[in-house]
């Protein structure tokens, strides 16, 4: 049986890699005493799947785990047993079971962030509405031959908007297997086009979402 679960990944914990979260639920599945069905071959592993890796640093209300579990019978008190075994920061809120999944990076094409400011940020909505009225965002990249690259990801964004009020940046950026937009590359690029200095103190994802015909799907 496989439990799609959501967790959160908030505070200190959100600047553990991607492999030392999966170490993380491996442990928590043992203390749990929580059985996962392995893969065949030389080198079994467990049956344990991810959604796409964020960026170091960055917290999230909207993380998601595939769990083979050998025994249905533990999805009956799974989440509670597994909450009380992981660490401070990371909490399962939810878990579905489902016989077949797709893979978790099909399924989430987008993400939706928040993104936090605590000084005044003079120009930003003039900037984001040139953007959205723009069909370029240039970006300079590094790409696997260490040359820098122009790189227009203005595509990668589906919308952006600044709330004066809050102070806070709200966007959704696509995060699809084919090339995902990280919000800091997309402040990179403003500040660069821009000549501006948009620095945040703290950077949140709120939501995954699938966007498909223009229909937007919360997951």
């Amino acid at each position: 049986m496989i439990l799609r679960c959501r967790f959160t990944k908030l505070g200190d914990i959100a600047y553990i890699s991607h492999l030392d979260l999966l170490k993380i639920f491996i442990r928590a599945l043992r203390r749990s005493m929580i059985e996962v069905n392995y893969s065949e071959g030389f080198h079994p592993h467990p049956k344990i799947s991810f959604s796409s890796a964020l960026s170091l640093g960055i917290e999230s209300y909207a993380e998601f785990i595939d769990i083979d579990i050998k025994n249905s019978g533990d999805s009956i008190n799974f989440l509670q047993r597994m909450n009380e075994s992981l660490p401070e920061g990371i909490d399962i809120i939810e878990c579905k079971e489902t016989e077949k999944a797709e893979p978790l990076t099909k399924t989430m094409s987008h993400s939706l962030y928040e993104i936090y400011f605590d000084s005044d940020n003079d120009g930003i909505s003039d900037a984001i509405a040139q953007v959205m009225k723009s069909e370029e965002l240039m970006l300079k990249k590094r790409n696997k031959k260490k040359q820098i690259k122009d790189v227009n990801v203005r595509e990668k964004i589906h919308s952006i908007e600044y709330d004066p009020e809050k102070n806070i940046i709200k966007t959704i950026l696509t995060n699809s297997s084919e090339g995902a937009l990280k919000p800091t590359d997309m402040l990179k690029a403003i500040n660069e086009n821009f000549g501006k200095e948009f620095n945040p103190y703290r950077i949140v994802k709120i939501a995954s979402i699938m966007i498909a015909d223009d229909i937007i799907n919360i997951i």
